[in-house]
């Protein structure tokens, strides 16, 4: 699974590392044939309709797969390797607990604000120690990863847990480090570090990573779905990583629902119902019906586009459909 020369950089230089610069990167972690196998195990993004089993959700502009330890061996491998637990056993010490888990994929027009995930609270950082560790699993070219370096040892002049573009620009324009990087690279970070995912928009493209972080407080993790197959026996490590017997108080990043999802995946699961409905003898696709579908496509801005009244363009999608779909569709 890991490419040979990262595999010959101890836990201990690792560790060092972000001690010093507050994170660690290398751009060829994964070999190329772990990369595929993984990315077909998580399977397409879709919103499944009354389906059993595991699928992604849809949030604005970004697709995620939550529950990566019921839906790919590879996943669960990477995310329980001894590697990963060393290195977080040297920042964090012998305990420490899986907070976050997550395979996602980011489209255009998504916006990330400058933050720090030191925080149990929206808005105000607290007191915790933790690592994330991101592996990329496209060439990412654009919606790179930033981050100010150092900043996991200075305070920023706030507790703020989140900042705006103008002040990063004003106070830190030159310690911004931008993580362009191939498929299969990867970066480890203090969770005080304050980053973002770069905006793009106006572009055909897609980037996709597996995102997981580690704290040393116990109580600050979300539920874990885990594939029983994946595994023969677990050491007490690994157990307490997993949070095995023990609560917890996040819910599943994000929070998503039907008004969550952009126009295009409304779209898709509009024209999956309305089939569904003219194969049993229901149509839908008249204006009288309340919507109507074009092109395997929902009609967002159609006077006749109305489910129980108007619905509003997602704010999470930029308060707009996407220029890139209104080429495609237009």
């Amino acid at each position: 699974m890991f490419a040979k020369e990262f595999a010959g950089i101890s836990a201990s230089t690792i560790v060092d590392e972000i001690g010093r610069k507050g994170y660690f990167k290398h751009t060829a972690a994964l070999d190329q044939a772990a990369v595929d196998a993984m990315v077909g195990e998580f399977g397409p993004n879709r919103v499944a309709v009354n389906h059993h089993g595991i699928s992604t959700v849809c949030f604005g502009r970004t697709w995620y797969l939550n529950q990566v330890l019921a839906q790919s061996k590879l996943a669960f491998d990477l995310i329980t390797s001894d590697k990963v637990l060393d290195i977080g056993e040297g920042v964090l010490g012998k305990e420490f607990r899986l907070t976050t888990k997550r395979y996602y994929t980011t489209r255009e027009g998504a916006r990330m604000a400058w933050h720090r995930d030191n925080k149990d609270d929206p808005e105000r950082t607290a007191p915790l120690n933790g690592l994330i560790f991101i592996f990329y699993l496209t060439d990412v070219t654009e919606g790179q990863f930033q981050f100010i370096e150092g900043s996991h040892v200075f305070d920023a002049g706030t507790d703020k847990a989140n900042f705006s573009d103008d002040y990063i620009a004003e106070k830190f324009s030159d310690k911004i480090i931008t993580y362009t990087a191939p498929r299969g690279a990867f970066i480890v970070y203090d969770i005080r570090t304050i980053h973002r995912a770069k905006p793009f928009s106006g572009i055909d493209y897609e980037r996709s990573s597996l995102f997981f972080g580690m704290m040393s407080e116990p109580t600050l993790s979300e539920p874990v779905l885990i594939n029983t197959s994946f595994f023969d026996g677990l050491d007490d490590r690994r157990k307490y990583y997993l949070g095995f017997g023990k609560r917890e108080i996040a819910p599943a990043f994000p929070t998503t629902g039907v008004r969550t999802m952009d126009d295009q995946a409304t779209g898709k699961v509009l024209r999956e119902i309305a089939d569904y409905g003219q194969s049993i003898g229901i149509d839908l696709s008249s204006a009288k019906g309340g919507f109507r579908i074009e092109d395997n496509e929902f009609v967002a801005e159609s006077d006749a586009a109305l489910i129980a009244g108007p619905r509003p363009l997602q704010k999470n999608s930029g308060g707009r459909i996407s220029s890139l779909f209104r080429r495609k569709h237009s």
